[in-house]
This record gives C-alpha cells, sequence and structure tokens, in this order.
C-alpha cells in the first residue's frame, strides 16, 4: 500500500513537472520575445519608474523621513525595488493575455482532454516570462550594490533572497491570474480589477503609509504589498521581522489555495455545462 502510494505521487510530481516545462518553452517560444511582452513588462514599468522619479525632483526628502526614507540612496532604492517588483509580477501576469487567443485557436480545448497537470500548465505559462526580468533584475541590483553600503558578501546573499522570493510570489500571482482568465473570455476584466489597482495600490512608488485609512487597507488586498515590504528591508540589509515572514507565507499560501480552487471550479462547471470544448 505504502509502495502504490509513492508510485501514484511520484507519477503525479513527474506529470507536474513534465507539464510545467512544456508550458514554459511553449510560451517563450511565443510570447516572451514579443513586443507586447516587451513593452508590458519592461518599458512600461521603466516609464513609470523615470516618471516617478522626475516628479518627486521637486520634493524636499525631508519629507520623506517618517516613512523610513532620509537620503536620496534610500529614495533611489525605494523606487528602485518598486520598479523590479512590479516588473516580475507584470512579466509573469501578462503571459495569461495569450489565453484569449489559445481559447480561439483550440489549442485550450486540447489541452483540457490531454491528462497534463493543469496547475502546471499555468504556472509553465506564468514563469514564461521570467526571461524577459533576469537582465533588469540583475542589472538594478548591481546599482542598488553600487550605492549602498555593507559587506560585498552579505549585500549579494541578501540580494539573492529577495531575488527568490520576488520569483515565488510572483509565479504565484501570474498562475492565479492564469486561472481567473479561464473564467471568462473577456480576459482583460480581470486585469482592470486585480493588476491596475495593485500597481497603485501596493506601494510600488508612493509609500502606503501616506495613504488615507481606507486606500491603505485596500492595499493589503495585494500579494505584492507584503512582498515589498521584505524585499525593501531586505535590500537595505534588514532582516524582516517574523510577522513580516509569517504574512508572506499566509498570502503565497492563500494565493496558491485559491489557484487550485480556480481551477478545479472553472473546470467543473465547464463539463456540467457541457461547453469544455469551448473552453
Amino acid at each position: 500500500m505504502k509502495t502504490s502510494y509513492l508510485h501514484k505521487l511520484q507519477s503525479r510530481l513527474h506529470l507536474l513537472i513534465q507539464s510545467i516545462v512544456a508550458e514554459f518553452f511553449r510560451c517563450s517560444k511565443l510570447n516572451t520575445l514579443s513586443l507586447n511582452g516587451i513593452v508590458a513588462s519592461i518599458i512600461w514599468p521603466l516609464l513609470g519608474l523615470l516618471t516617478t522619479l522626475f516628479t518627486y525632483k521637486s520634493f524636499n526628502l525631508k519629507l520623506f523621513a517618517r516613512f523610513g526614507i532620509n537620503s536620496y540612496s534610500d529614495f533611489l532604492i525605494f523606487l528602485l525595488t518598486g520598479f523590479v517588483s512590479l516588473s516580475f509580477y507584470s512579466a509573469m501576469t501578462t503571459q495569461a493575455l495569450s489565453i484569449q487567443r489559445d481559447r480561439e485557436d483550440g489549442t485550450l480545448q486540447i489541452i483540457y482532454i490531454s491528462p497534463a497537470n493543469r496547475f502546471g500548465l499555468l504556472l509553465g505559462r506564468a514563469l514564461s516570462g521570467l526571461p524577459q526580468i533576469i537582465f533588469s533584475f540583475v542589472l538594478i541590483y548591481f546599482y542598488i550594490f553600487l550605492i549602498s553600503s555593507g559587506k560585498p558578501f552579505i549585500k549579494i546573499m541578501f540580494y539573492a533572497i529577495a531575488g527568490v522570493l520576488l520569483f515565488i510570489s510572483a509565479s504565484l500571482w501570474g498562475t492565479f491570474m492564469c486561472a481567473l482568465y479561464l473564467v471568462s473570455r473577456n480576459t482583460s476584466i480581470w486585469y482592470i480589477l486585480f493588476n491596475t489597482p495593485m500597481e497603485y495600490l501596493s506601494g510600488v512608488s508612493i509609500p502606503i503609509r501616506s495613504f488615507p485609512k481606507f486606500l491603505y487597507v485596500l492595499s493589503f488586498i495585494f500579494p505584492l504589498t507584503y512582498t515589498l515590504q521584505i524585499v525593501r528591508k531586505l535590500s537595505i540589509l534588514s532582516w524582516p521581522g517574523i510577522i513580516d515572514w509569517l504574512t508572506f507565507i499566509l498570502v503565497n499560501f492563500l494565493c496558491f489555495f485559491f489557484t487550485l480552487f480556480v481551477i478545479n471550479k472553472s473546470e467543473n462547471n465547464s463539463r456540467k455545462s457541457g461547453t469544455i470544448d469551448l473552453f
């Protein structure tokens, strides 16, 4: 009995990995190097970063002291970490937009009659946006490395941890968005409802403590808020507290749970209604 259970677990894990790898390479060839993908995940956030940077040029930085920004280098690190974090999330999320094309050309129909792992396919699709952002991440953290103080080895270790956390959180969020896009044929509505508010309310370019109370509360709906809190502390070589780690783990676990729920619910509903072939 135990051997049979381990064999089933091994088979499912093997199928999961196969699904992730296959979808990653398929979507990478189709989407990653496309003009839309580059604009959405790199150029657009970069323009937002430059706009914010030049807007804040006219502000007195002493006004930001109550938010933990005490120097121009702190200010740059605040903006750069917000930019690279948003770019991670954007790169993973924009891959979901191609689901509409897969639905129209029949690819989704073939997927849903195959034994491929559903979560693995969506995760592989989200991860296909990773190559777009690696260069930006390395370049930005190299600059942060130059303008910040501290021992080189410690800085590299903290920056690497920040990169891993960004990768985990952004890939789970991208997978969740892919799952939502399966629910409706109007994919743009989900992007407007989730990603546009997240860009402004997660503290990417504005400290969330400066928000009015109702916006401050709304900012904690988005996983990017919790990720940024940890990433920014790691970027200034400050180890996050236990509350930061617990909330990060909890929020990403909930994101994973809701992704599985949406995947199963959408497929079961389409099977009951007889529209699985129209997926």
